[in-house]
């Protein structure tokens, strides 16, 4: 092979590991992913969400701020135990309507 199509198949393929790389372990955004921890090992993540109504029916709630804490511990390679705990702020357009508030857990 000459020297220049080596160096070009190397660029290829450095761009394409490049490409790949951020997609080991990527969890879907609005569903949990198909994967569990190790056994006796914790894992925790947070999410962050962002909710805007421009034409809520209600005239209620307009934002909806949310952080959403997991954490999962793996009992064995084919059981894991996960608990969510998610955190509200809701925003009701109009000062003095903000509420703060912990939504359901679920295991």
């Amino acid at each position: 092979m000459r020297p220049d199509r080596r160096r070009d198949a190397l660029v290829v393929l450095a761009a394409l590991a490049s490409l790949a790389a951020p997609s080991v372990a990527q969890e879907a955004i609005w569903m949990p992913a198909a994967t569990q921890p190790s056994p006796s090992q914790w894992i925790a993540t947070e999410k962050a969400r962002y909710y805007r109504f421009e034409t809520d029916a209600t005239n209620d709630v307009r934002s909806i701020m949310g952080l959403e804490t997991s954490v999962a511990y793996g009992i064995v390679s084919r059981l894991s135990v996960q608990a969510d705990l998610p955190m509200y702020w809701k925003d009701a357009g109009t000062p003095g309507r903000t509420s703060v508030g912990l939504g359901d857990l679920a295991l």
